[in-house]
Parts: C-alpha cells; sequence; structure tokens
C-alpha cells in the first residue's frame, strides 16, 4: 500500500534513496572527507617533523590527534559550504549540469588550502602555534615564503608537490568519475510520471534535511552550546597538544571570523573601578612621568627625563631571532654572539628582557612602535594598529629636530613593513631595492645579508644631519639560515638545523662587529646611543621552559656616557622607546605601552603565547592564562613550572585578575581610541631615498 491513494506502493531502499541523491551525497561527503583525510595526514606529519616540541604522554598525543579530526571535518564542511549548498538542494535547476565543474573548482579551492596548511606546518617551528591572523599582512610576502620553501625545504616541498598531484587523481577517481557516472544513470533512468516525480522530489527533501542536520552538527563541532572554537583544543595546561590538535585552516578561520567582527577577539569587555584603572595605569604609565590628557592617560611626557644621552644620536638594532639562551653574556653554553658577549662587557646589559613577539612584523610594533602584540587582531598589519591614534616615535623625534630612518634589507613592504614604517612617522626607508645585489651580497630569498646592510648603514650615518634616530633590522638569522660563504659554518658540532640557526646567528654578530668597526672610524659614533636587541626567540631552539621562549638580549652601548654593568630589572620590548626617551631628555609627548627602565611604579608585562593564551609576567612569575582560565604558573628566574602546592598563596589567581585587568584596560582604550587626542597630526610619509647605491 502506498503513502498517500493513488500513489502505489511505497518504492524500495535503493530507490527511495534513488540516483539523483546518491550522486549529490557523493558529490557531497566525498571531497570533504578527503579534505580531513589530508588535513590529518598533515597533523601527522607535522608531529613526526617536530616531535621533540609535542613532549607528552602517548595517551595524551592519541586525544590530541582525535580531537584534531573534530577541528578537519567541521573546517572542511565550512571551506565547502557553497558546493555542498548546490549539491544538496533539492531539483536545484542546471545542478546536474554544473556539478562536475564546480567539484573541478572545489579541487582547486582544496589544493589551495593544503598548501597554507603545509606552510602552516613550517611556519609553526618559528612560533609554534598557528597561522591566522598572519594572512592580513602576510600575504605580500607569497614570493619569498615559495623561494623559501625550495631552498630551505626543498625535499619537503617536492614530496607535498607529489602528495598534491596524488590527491588530485584520488579527488578524480573517487569523486569526479563517480558522480559523474552516477549522473548519467539518474538522467537515463529518470521516471516523468505525477508519482514518480511527488516521490522523487519526497526523497530529494528527505536528503537535503539530513544533509542540513549533518552539516549544522559538523560546523558546530558537535552538540556542545558553544560552536567549536580555538579554545575548544585546549583540554589541559599542556598548550603544545592543543595546536597539534588544531590546523592553521581553522585557526586563519576563527581569526578572520573575529576579525570580521565589531569588536569580536579583543577583551574590551573587563569592568574596573575607577581605583583599579589608576592602579592598573601604573604598570603602563611611570609615576615620574604626567598625562599631557587626563582623558588619554597613555599620552604623557617625561617631568624629569634623565637626559644623560641629551642631543645624542640613537641608532636601535633590532637582531633577527637572538635568543638569550645562545650567548655567552647571558650564561649560554654556547654563544652565537662573542662579539655581543664582547660589547655586553662595555655596556649595559638587561638580564631580564622579555620579547612581546613571536614574529618579526610583531617584535618590530613591539620594539619601535611599544604598541600591544599579544593580540592578533590588535597587531596585524591593517588592524588596530593602524587604525588607533597614537603619537608615533618617528613624529616624537622629528618634533626634536632629529632626522629619522629605517633600514633592512628586504623587500619594502615584506610583512607589511612599509605601512608600518609610514604609520610609525620615519622619514625615510632603505629596502632592498635601494641595494646592488650581488651573489656575496644577497640571499637570494629574504634579501641582503646582514653585512652589507650594516655597511649601507654606516655610510647614511656618516652623511646624514645630527641628531638622528635610526633603526636597523637584520634578517641573515632567519629561516633558511641563508649564509655569504661557508667560512661560516662553525657549529658543526650540534644536528641540523640547530647548526644552521647558530651558524647564522654567527654570521649575524661578525656583521654587526663589522658594523662597529666602521662607526668607530666615524665621526657620528662618539655622539650616538646604541641599543641592541631582539625581535623575538628562535623557540623551536628555545622551547625548554617558559623563561628562554621569551628571553632575548639587550643592551645599551654609548662610549662617553660610560653605560656598564647589569640591570635586573623587569623589562620588556615595550619598555626600550620610552627608556631611550628618558635618556635623551624628552619631553614631548608620546604613547608607548611600557616605561622607562629607569622609571618608579610596579613592572609587569603581557607577552603573546597563542590566539588566546598570554603570558603575564610580574613579581618573579610567568601566569600562563588566557582571559577565562589559568593554564600554568612558573618561575620567572628559571623558567621551570611551579608544583600545584606553591600556588597555596593564591598567586596565580592574583595575576589572572591583574592580566585581566592590564589586558582589558589597554584593548577598552584601543576600541575606543582612546590612546592619544584627536589632534595629533599623522607623521608625512617616507620621502624617496636619494642616496647613491
Amino acid at each position: 500500500m502506498g503513502p498517500w491513494p493513488g500513489m502505489g506502493p511505497w518504492p524500495k531502499v535503493g530507490s527511495l534513496i534513488g540516483a539523483r541523491s546518491r550522486w549529490r551525497l557523493r558529490a557531497y561527503f566525498g571531497p570533504i572527507l578527503m579534505f580531513a583525510a589530508a588535513l590529518s595526514l598533515l597533523r601527522a606529519y607535522l608531529y613526526l617533523k617536530y616531535g621533540q616540541l609535542f613532549i607528552a604522554e602517548p595517551s595524551a598525543v592519541a586525544l590530541a590527534f582525535l580531537s584534531g579530526v573534530r577541528f578537519d571535518i567541521s573546517i572542511g564542511f565550512i571551506m565547502s559550504l557553497p558546493f555542498i549548498l548546490l549539491a544538496a538542494l533539492p531539483r536545484a535547476p542546471a545542478a546536474g549540469k554544473l556539478m562536475a565543474p564546480l567539484l573541478y573548482v572545489l579541487l582547486f579551492w582544496q589544493v589551495g588550502l593544503l598548501v597554507y596548511q603545509f606552510i602552516d606546518v613550517h611556519f609553526y617551528a618559528d612560533t609554534q602555534r598557528r597561522l591566522s591572523y598572519d594572512i592580513l599582512y602576510a600575504w605580500q610576502s607569497v614570493g619569498v615564503v615559495t623561494k623559501m620553501g625550495f631552498s630551505g625545504f626543498m625535499a619537503d616541498t617536492l614530496a607535498m608537490i607529489v602528495a598534491l598531484f596524488v590527491y588530485t587523481v584520488a579527488f578524480r577517481r573517487w569523486v569526479i568519475t563517480p558522480v559523474r557516472k552516477v549522473m548519467a544513470e539518474a538522467t537515463r533512468g529518470e521516471a516523468t510520471g505525477p508519482d514518480n516525480i511527488r516521490a522523487g522530489w519526497l526523497t530529494e527533501i528527505g536528503a537535503f534535511l539530513a544533509v542540513a542536520l549533518v552539516t549544522v552538527i559538523a560546523v558546530r563541532g558537535g552538540f556542545q552550546f558553544k560552536p567549536l572554537g580555538v579554545s575548544h583544543a585546549f583540554m589541559s595546561a599542556n598548550e603544545a597538544m592543543g595546536n597539534l590538535s588544531l590546523n592553521g585552516v581553522f585557526t586563519t578561520y576563527q581569526a578572520l571570523y573575529d576579525f570580521s567582527r565589531e569588536g569580536g577577539g579583543v577583551a574590551a569587555n573587563v569592568s574596573l573601578t575607577d581605583k583599579e584603572k589608576s592602579d592598573t595605569l601604573q604598570i603602563i604609565v611611570g609615576t615620574d612621568e604626567a598625562p599631557v590628557d587626563q582623558e588619554y592617560p597613555l599620552f604623557r611626557r617625561f617631568s624629569e627625563p634623565d637626559g644623560r644621552a641629551r642631543g645624542m644620536n640613537v641608532v636601535l638594532v633590532i637582531m633577527e631571532s637572538w635568543t638569550a639562551k645562545y650567548l655567552g653574556a647571558y650564561g649560554g653554553s654556547v654563544s652565537g654572539g662573542p662579539f655581543f658577549d664582547k660589547l655586553a662587557q662595555e655596556s649595559l646589559l638587561l638580564t631580564n628582557c622579555f620579547a612581546n613577539a613571536q614574529r618579526t612584523f610583531e617584535g618590530f610594533l613591539a620594539v619601535v612602535g611599544s604598541f600591544p602584540t599579544w593580540n592578533p587582531i590588535i597587531a596585524g598589519g591593517g588592524g588596530l594598529s593602524f587604525q588607533t591614534r597614537l603619537q608615533p616615535i618617528g613624529s616624537v623625534f622629528s618634533a626634536m629636530d632629529y632626522d629619522t630612518l629605517f633600514i633592512h634589507g628586504g623587500e619594502a613592504d615584506s610583512m607589511g613593513f612599509h605601512k608600518l614604517v609610514r604609520r610609525l612617522g620615519f622619514s625615510r626607508h632603505i629596502s632592498l631595492d635601494d641595494f646592488q645585489r650581488t651573489e656575496q651580497t644577497y640571499d637570494g630569498i629574504w634579501g641582503m645579508y646582514d653585512e652589507a646592510v650594516f655597511e649601507r648603514a654606516n655610510q647614511e650615518y656618516s652623511h646624514m644631519k645630527e641628531p638622528f634616530f635610526s633603526v636597523i633590522m637584520s634578517l641573515s638569522s632567519h629561516l633558511p639560515f641563508r649564509l655569504p660563504s661557508g667560512e661560516f659554518n662553525k657549529y658543526s658540532q650540534f644536528p641540523s638545523p640547530k647548526s644552521d640557526f647558530l651558524n647564522s646567528m654567527g654570521y649575524s654578530d661578525y656583521a654587526l662587529s663589522r658594523f662597529f668597526e666602521l662607526a668607530k672610524k666615524s665621526d657620528y659614533y662618539d655622539n650616538t646611543l646604541f641599543v641592541i636587541t631582539a625581535d623575538h626567540t628562535a623557540r623551536y631552539f628555545s622551547n625548554h621552559n617558559m623563561r628562554e621562549s621569551y628571553q632575548i638580549p639587550c643592551l645599551f652601548h654609548a662610549p662617553k656616557l660610560g653605560l656598564s654593568g647589569r640591570k635586573d630589572t623587569l623589562a620588556s620590548q615595550f619598555d626600550l622607546i620610552p627608556t631611550i626617551l628618558d635618556l635623551i631628555g624628552s619631553t614631548e609627548p608620546y604613547t608607548a605601552w611600557g616605561k622607562s627602565i629607569f622609571g618608579k611604579g610596579p613592572r609587569a608585562t603581557t607577552l603573546p603565547r597563542d590566539s588566546r593564551s598570554r603570558v603575564f609576567v610580574s613579581g618573579g612569575y610567568m601566569l600562563l592564562a588566557d582571559m577565562e582560565r589559568v593554564y600554568g604558573l612558573y618561575d620567572m628566574a628559571t623558567g621551570a613550572a611551579m608544583e600545584p602546592g606553591d600556588n597555596a598563596n593564591g598567586v596565580g589567581e592574583k595575576l589572572h585578575w591583574w592580566m585581566r585587568a592590564y589586558i582589558g584596560m589597554s584593548e577598552r582604550m584601543i576600541m575606543d581610541n582612546k590612546v592619544a587626542p584627536p589632534r595629533i597630526q599623522a607623521a608625512p610619509p617616507p620621502r624617496a631615498n636619494t642616496s647613491n647605491n
């Protein structure tokens, strides 16, 4: 008997599904499952390649992989939604004719996403977090990344190309060809009677509803109250396992989704009393500084600056990936910087200086901009770091009649540098196109070798009007660690890639020594304050504990000032510009998220960890937490994790409150654009470089 009079008997199960529904379901499920499987294989590749970064019990590793499947399937559905809709809609006009071409489009889309995931695997070693907001400012460096892949990871890149070819062949064989075959069967066997049409609609509507239900569950990542998010990956204090569960495609989608929402991903909803705001503000602003406008407390000036370096030139050198662990001046068992170690004996050395960044762009923003980098939404190029009103450091120095110059050997807008240099008010920017490239001076990937960059800097300084403020950004100690000659292979006793990093660090140290040799022969040397630091640590080679993951070198060298000794004050990249302004006796208004190392008041700083969690450093402790949960407490002096009993006095909870207050107040000021008043004028754009190459 049929479902209603006159329709005939119930169809059999096979015919109920029908040929049309079968090809739709195959076109729907096949690509998603293949893509999810490919992401899981890339996770295994990450684990095998950098297994030393994922230290945990086998059961925890297995759980991370199992949890990862959830993220892989979820992002597979999300990235395929337009194709799902066309495959699942009942009786969509011309859907059958369009399905095969659309599957090819989906194939190419998935291949592109898998290439992005492959890049994510290799950048993980550098930052130990998944790619996310980086896409907002890193797309300009696609060519550089491609060259790096073929130069530094030739075997891996070629293997990935072969794997993508296999994926393409498998996709055609297991998805496109069967769909075409079943489509042809559906076309030949489709009945046109009213009862058959009605039954066809019934089965297709049922299939569509089933597909819709499965899609909603998969996209949400399950039946939990809140949809699947990055935080769901972190099931313990071991953040490495959480990162292993994630994939770069998911984290990037999540970041862009957050970025697209007003205030999304920003901790601007922390409620503080006026007293709590005042107490928190003392972490950022020294008690010896006075606000210019009470409505904008970060817009301030020094009341009584140190002034020892008044009228002197300032050269700020940012070394790529330099890590305190690999310097003798910081007690390293092996030193990649013998010249730095020697110079430290004649300088003021900061022994507790931490990087507020994990990538070069962030490091430059933290050092030169003294601007928050713990939240990728804020630090990302084109994001809030550009839109927020500031008193840029270039403008501050220009107001004191300083000439300003930024020099690096990479492409002008590599990682968005040129935009940021312009935003920070520098009058000139020298980059790759301003150099003559030879085999001895050009590394063929990122840009000029450091020695050529330092030599150019010395040439510029010898002819610049004094006083001047200049920043030099090195790059030779960046992956893939290219060297100008074999004479710098001095650390072969270590396995690769550690030996490659130390060799490149040793070369950069040699280039730095050559710069000082030349500078000492120049007229500007005796009247210059030199500050040497790093953009971030090489975390792949410094992941033994929390401290060494963030500790960077920093020294102040000024021959005529006699700066010397070791200063144990807690400091971070945010504090360097305020310290420089303090030393040169500036009373110009400025904005910064740090204060002079000679300043008064409590000291603390926030370091980035991943897309959600942060490291808050204060009172001899390092707290790993997000805005809702504490993951771990570490001894700042050693970086070692503290036992639960060590937190009996509630140190972790107290620090977590301060962290939430510090981040919440900071991000609220940024979201409200209350960092500097509207009357501040933007600095003029950099003028073209007219000096001879």
